[in-house]
């Protein structure tokens, strides 16, 4: 056992003061180090549509299609499902809110908007969902094994899939025909099947395991996503060089059973969220200690080579000791960079990934990590570790205080 006496005695008082921290903190490692699941609870709320297309005909809203492997995805979920079995669910952007009653929102806005990643799956207007934020690059996402080749394909359709956000992703948020040309073209991405290494992405809604069937309500919205599907190459760079996606990264949020829906799995959703600054990288594991650099909170530390403070309690649970204690975050706060269309700066590559890059295309833009959870950006109070260390630092200096008036007597 590690006795605070042998650390703390003929130091001086900020050397006291930061053994005292550090021991706090070490009773506290195993549980920060484990990851944290990232979810967020939301209401479903409609199709994003204009008052004309819902004053409408519904059969209009709907997209009739051919599965081969609908029983086997289904099986995949398992647990309760939302609705009935059918092939011709409505199709277009989906409207969620976070009840007032959560906090947390695991980094997306109060009010946000998807696209379904499950066709064969149900969400009913009214009812409440819980979902697990992940990488869009999970080989769950499409049905494939969790091996090399299966993550190394869902690397690849992932880029499709950023690829398909980073151009007609802007588009949809204001046109119906265009959301629900998006809708179809990504069911397309995620439901085909296998997608052999070194070949052409299998993108044809005419043929495959995935298809839309001959008779359609609308089928203007389906020859769009035709061209859509016609147009992408696998290149996301497309992704991260549009200017109205600065900032933004694009998560696969995972159904999962809820007590509020009556434990029925709802359908998975892409989405996008903004990335928030200070937090460590996807799927990383939090230091112990932050690094070394002034700032931190203000008022806990003195002059030049004292002890600088707590940079903030994010995804370090010391994120910061060094000179100058003036100046910083308080405990709790999360800090905010700017976005911009720069993507993420850590390199990932899975195992015998080959991506289909056009000639004569942009050189290529470092890409966020395939496995783990993107970053949890949801602030995290301050770590018990801290409490019990400032106790004990106001135990030693009222010790030292009543030594020095009965010496003085």
């Amino acid at each position: 056992m590690i006795h605070l006496t042998r650390l703390t005695r003929g130091s001086t008082p900020a050397g006291r003061l930061l053994a005292v921290l550090i021991l706090g903190f070490i009773v506290v490692t195993p549980a920060a180090s484990q990851e944290r699941r990232s979810e967020v609870t939301a209401t479903y709320t409609g199709l994003n549509l204009p008052p004309t297309d819902l004053q409408g005909a519904a059969a209009k809203n709907t997209f009739r299609y051919k599965y081969t492997d609908r029983n086997k995805w289904l099986e995949r979920v398992g647990r309760a499902i939302v609705g009935n079995d059918i092939d011709s669910p409505a199709v277009g952007m989906l409207n969620w809110e976070v009840p007032p009653s959560e906090f947390g929102t695991a980094g997306m806005d109060r009010t946000f908007r998807t696209y379904c990643a499950e066709a064969p799956v149900r969400v009913a207007a009214g009812n409440t969902y819980r979902f697990e934020i992940q990488s869009p690059a999970i080989p769950e996402a499409y049905g494939l094994p969790n091996t090399d080749a299966g993550k190394a394909e869902a690397f690849r359709r992932a880029a499709y899939v950023r690829e398909l956000f980073g151009m007609y992703y802007i588009p949809s948020l204001s046109d119906a025909k265009a959301a629900k040309a998006f809708q179809i073209a990504l069911w397309e991405i995620i439901h085909e099947a296998s997608w052999p290494e070194g070949q052409p992405a299998p993108l044809n809604l005419s043929a495959g395991s995935f298809q839309a069937a001959e008779q359609q309500d609308d089928p203007a919205s389906v020859a769009l996503a035709r061209d859509y599907l016609k147009s992408l190459t696998g290149n996301d760079n497309v992704f991260y060089e549009n200017p109205d996606l600065a900032g933004r990264e694009l998560v696969r949020m995972t159904g999962l059973a809820s007590p509020l829906a009556a434990n029925v799995v709802p359908q998975s959703q892409f989405a996008l969220r903004y990335v928030r600054g200070g937090a460590s990288a996807p799927g990383a594991a939090a230091p112990l200690l932050g690094g070394v650099g002034g700032g931190g909170i203000g008022g806990i530390g003195g002059g030049g080579g004292g002890f600088g403070g707590l940079g903030g309690f994010g995804g370090a649970p010391l994120a910061g000791v060094g000179a100058g204690g003036g100046g910083g975050s308080a405990p709790g706060t999360t800090t905010t960079t700017t976005p911009t269309s720069t993507p993420p700066s850590t390199t990932t590559t899975p195992p015998t990934t080959t991506t289909n890059t056009p000639p004569n295309s942009p050189p290529t833009i470092p890409r966020p990590p395939v496995n783990g959870p993107p970053t949890d950006t949801t602030p995290v109070p301050a770590p018990a570790g801290l409490v019990l260390g400032l106790i004990a630092v106001g135990a030693f200096a009222s010790r030292r205080a009543f030594l020095r008036a009965t010496t003085d007597k």
